[in-house]
């Protein structure tokens, strides 16, 4: 059962991932040195989640024949055996448990250590900061689908988990809500919302 949870939440964080991401401006439309013009809103996307558990940490079971409504990016219901609208594009997981999305209360989700610490640092030290943006963008991506919907990322250097957050929030990347500090200072972190 820990396995196909486990697989539940990969699979959800991706589908959600993908479903949400915002496609850049048909090439088309842009023209050089001009910003992108302003995507039109488009109808709410309805989506409904089927599972034969869900926990919604209320209390400390789970429920039977549980549901998700989806609208947008918000979620709109969740509970036992809700009528899924007609419009909404229903996913049934089956003998599944859905979970709330995990938060990471410390994350430096712009730099992954690997066995050699040494190695980590000489390789961040001769890397630089563009090809270190996209590796963190990697990196919020493997979070979201790792089930990590929100993270207080503790610090960078040179702002990129600032514009990593942005660039979240802006639709440009998947990842994760984050909650920043700038950079890394142990004893005086203040944290951006």
């Amino acid at each position: 059962k820990k396995t196909l949870v486990a697989a539940t939440l990969l699979a959800a964080g991706a589908f959600f991932a993908a479903a949400f991401q915002n496609p850049p401006p048909a090439p088309s439309t842009l023209q050089p040195g001009a910003p992108p013009a302003a995507a039109t809103p488009a109808t709410p996307r309805l989506i409904a989640l089927k599972a034969a558990r869900l926990f919604d940490g209320r209390s400390d079971r789970a429920i039977a024949n549980g549901v998700v409504i989806i609208e947008g990016t918000k979620i709109r219901e969740v509970g036992a055996g809700l009528p899924i609208p007609q419009d909404a594009t229903a996913l049934d997981l089956g003998d599944a448990t859905i979970l709330a999305g995990f938060i990471d209360a410390h994350t430096h989700l712009t730099d992954q250590a690997s066995e050699s610490w040494l190695s980590d640092f000489y390789e961040g030290l001769r890397r630089p900061v563009a090809e270190q943006v996209l590796f963190a963008a990697g990196y919020a991506r493997q979070t979201l689908d790792a089930g990590f919907t929100t993270v207080r990322d503790v610090g960078s250097h040179d702002s990129i988990d600032v514009g990593l957050r942005n660039a979240i929030d802006k639709g440009l990347i998947a990842g994760p809500r984050m909650l920043v500090a700038r950079e890394t200072d142990f004893a005086f972190a203040r944290f951006q919302l």
